[in-house]
C-alpha cells in the first residue's frame, strides 16, 4: 500500500511540473501595467500582442510570487549541487587526513587511577 502511495504521489507530482512547466513556456504574452511591461505565460485566447484579458494588481502580485517561487527553488536546487560536488569531496578528504592521523598517533595518556 505504502508503495503504491508512493507511486501515485511521484506520479502526480511529475504530472503538475509537466503542467505547470508548458503552461509557463507554450504561452507567453505581455501585459503594460502601470507603464511597465509584464511578460509572463499562461493559457488564454487571443494572440501575443493582444491576449484578449487582462489581471489585477492581486495578480500580477500572485504572479510576481510565483516567479519568485520558481527562481527561489531552481537557485536552491544548484546551490545544493554545486555545494555536493565542490564542499562535501574537499571536507572529507580533510576530515580523512585528520582521523588517519589520529588513528597513527600514540596515545600518551596515562590510564586512568583506581582507588
Amino acid at each position: 500500500m505504502r508503495v503504491l502511495r508512493s507511486k501515485i504521489v511521484s506520479l502526480l507530482a511529475i504530472l503538475l511540473f509537466a503542467g505547470y512547466y508548458a503552461g509557463s513556456t507554450l504561452f507567453p504574452h505581455a501585459h503594460i501595467y502601470g507603464g511597465i511591461k509584464i511578460i509572463h505565460s499562461h493559457p488564454y485566447s487571443g494572440n501575443s500582442s493582444t491576449p484578449g484579458h487582462s489581471h489585477s494588481s492581486a495578480e500580477f502580485q500572485l504572479i510576481k510570487i510565483f516567479n519568485s517561487l520558481v527562481l527561489a527553488t531552481f537557485l536552491s536546487i544548484a546551490l545544493e549541487r554545486i555545494y555536493r560536488s565542490i564542499v562535501t569531496p574537499v571536507t572529507s578528504r580533510i576530515v580523512t587526513k585528520i582521523n588517519n592521523y589520529h588513528n597513527n598517533c600514540l596515545s600518551l595518556r596515562a590510564p586512568p587511577i583506581v582507588f
